[in-house]
């Protein structure tokens, strides 16, 4: 709504009708009201001080000389823009008219000061004032400042509803903090605001409440930040108020850029529901690119599951942690759920065993969980300069819980799986579904798609590919060597019968098919044909110098579902190993005893 237009022709009239809004076109006019009692409002219709537009003031009765004296453009005649001083005093100390909304201002006065750094209030723009003059915007937006700006922006957020940052480097020496439901903070652009993090804890940014929004900024460090410890220094940290009760529900994150961070990229802890990060980009990290969690991350006293949380449409690159850590089995009710992860590239993470969970570059544990059209990379970097591919050190996907759906992913170049499902007690796994995937190898052996614990029900997991899901090097002839008086064994993860193929390099080292169940009371070896060496089937762990002298044997157990092939044949062979499972159970390591 506007300002109603009334006439001005005495200040006798404003100070005897109360707090009435009236209209004056020049600063000469309003000026020339005088001194007026507080909280009288006026809109100017024109330009009142060089390169501001019109705007609404209102009256302020007390010493406001310094205000005026920071912001006059004439010496002496208190004519500045956000502060005027009153007619019969223009310095000030009766008081000041205060710009309380400020009209779009001329581009062609501005120039390149345009846009300020502004607020809002009360649904009306609203200017920084003297701590963001055309002067000090213009050393702020040089490359070389480095002024603490942390201050100005967490009194800017103490009353603003919107927080616009224009282009250049905003440097803060402590936490910038959403204060209240619905504010927003919009820069001009990834790569030209910039929030540049100077201290070596707390998170750079924080939003903590309903309906908050950022959009359009990049959140850097300086060195000394970047050379700090991990820990919750995170980059963007989305958190409510440790309370109970407390939430930050229908946040929206878009168009960020977070980069060398010494913690944790973005975090994203304690409840929520219809949170929002799209288009954005982490890298460079010293935690997780991403980390979903309960609290337990930032050590609140009130701790609440993750859910509701869409993540979509992104990079995250070149992280000491995992790409995305969503989540934690054996973490006491640390299970996020409603996550969708759509359509994020991730590449070169998990760098580090001791801030990884598990050795693969992303890792999400939680019920209702959609992963969908992403790629996950197995390779590392060389950590200085942070570019380039290093080895194929780590694996693709880590899950664990329930009604999780994998489903058109692309997993690149993993050093031994695509997927492992861990066990999840709390959670019971049950409903895992790896659907359509496409898997890039540039080099080395094929790799298993999915991998279970031990202890995960293997029903639980549902595979559309069944080729693919058992581990493909134990299903393509691939050798591995046995010593004289030395044993190994399969480990699957549950009870399992099927066809074993064992072929020697050498006639008298003994070659077999035999039929196999293993992992119950019910285990045997029965040995179908077999040539050189006799080769014996039966029950039990053999160490090496279990089974008969100068035979091969192959054995299952009652109390572990493990199959051994014992080698006491009188020198070392090779061998090669193909086997066709008759129960949807997986082969997850091969281990020499």
């Amino acid at each position: 709504m506007g300002f109603p237009s009334v006439s001005v022709p005495h200040p006798e009239t404003l100070i005897n009708r109360g707090r009435v809004f009236a209209q004056t076109d020049t600063l000469a006019t309003l000026q020339g009201l005088g001194t007026v009692a507080a909280d009288i409002r006026v809109e100017t219709k024109g330009r009142i001080s060089a390169g501001i537009g019109g705007g609404k003031y209102i009256s302020r009765v007390g010493d406001y000389s310094a205000q005026v004296a920071a912001d006059e453009v004439t010496l002496g005649e208190g004519d500045g823009a956000e502060w005027i001083a009153f007619g019969d005093d223009k310095t000030g100390a009766s008081g000041a008219w205060e710009l309380v909304g400020q009209d779009q201002p001329e581009f062609a006065q501005y120039g390149e000061y345009l846009p300020q750094l502004s607020k809002m209030r009360g649904g009306e723009p609203f200017s920084v004032g003297r701590a963001m003059s055309k002067s000090d915007y213009a050393a702020a937006r040089a490359e070389e400042n480095t002024d603490d700006q942390y201050a100005l922006l967490n009194n800017i957020m103490g009353d603003a509803s919107r927080l616009i940052i224009p282009e250049g480097k905003f440097y803060t020496s402590g936490v910038v903090s959403y204060q209240r439901v619905g504010q927003q903070i919009e820069g001009a652009g990834v790569e030209s605001s910039k929030l540049v993090g100077t201290s070596e804890t707390g998170a750079v940014l924080r939003m903590n409440d309903f309906f908050q929004k950022l959009k359009g900024i990049t959140i850097d460090a300086d060195a000394t930040r970047m050379a700090a410890t991990l820990g919750t220094n995170f980059g963007l940290l989305v958190e409510p108020a440790d309370s109970d009760g407390a939430e930050a529900k229908m946040v929206d994150v878009s168009q960020i850029l977070v980069r060398n961070q010494p913690g944790h990229g973005i975090g994203w802890v304690a409840g929520y529901y219809g949170g929002t990060l799209n288009n954005f980009k982490v890298e460079r990290c010293g935690g997780h690119g991403f980390i979903g969690d309960n609290g337990t991350v930032t050590g609140r006293t009130y701790k609440r599951r993750l859910g509701g949380v869409d993540i979509k449409n992104g990079v995250i690159q070149d992280c000491v942690g995992h790409s995305v850590a969503i989540g934690a089995y054996g973490e006491d009710d640390n299970h996020a759920y409603r996550i969708k992860l759509f359509n994020v590239d991730q590449f070169r993470c998990a760098l580090a065993a001791g801030v990884r969970k598990e050795v693969t570059c992303a890792y999400l544990v939680g019920e209702n969980i959609d992963i969908e059209l992403n790629a996950f990379n197995g390779y590392t970097y060389d950590p200085v300069p942070y570019i380039g591919q290093g080895a194929r050190t780590v694996s693709c996907l880590t899950v664990g819980g329930r009604s999780i759906n994998i489903d058109n992913n692309r997993f690149i170049d993993p050093s031994s799986y695509c997927v492992r499902v861990v066990d999840d007690a709390e959670l019971s796994n049950r409903d895992i579904n790896v659907g359509t995937f496409r898997l890039g190898l540039s080099a080395g052996d094929p790799i298993a798609i999915a991998i279970l614990d031990a202890s995960v029900n293997r029903l639980a997991v549902k595979v559309k590919n069944q080729d693919y899901f058992n581990f493909d090097k134990l299903k393509s002839s691939d050798t591995f060597v046995l010593a004289d008086n030395t044993a190994m064994y399969i480990r699957f993860s549950d009870t399992v019968h099927g066809v074993i193929t064992l072929g020697a390099n050498v006639a008298d080292r003994g070659s077999a098919v035999a039929h196999f169940r293993t992992g119950d009371a019910n285990a045997f070896v029965n040995i179908l044909s077999s040539t050189g060496p006799t080769v014996t089937g039966s029950v039990g762990a053999h160490s090496g110098t279990t089974g008969v002298d100068g035979q091969l044997t192959i054995a299952g157990r009652t109390d572990a579902a493990y199959l051994y092939i014992e080698n006491r044949t009188g020198g070392s062979g090779s061998y090669t190993l193909e086997f066709d499972t008759k129960t949807e159970y997986v082969a997850e390591d091969v281990i020499f005893v």
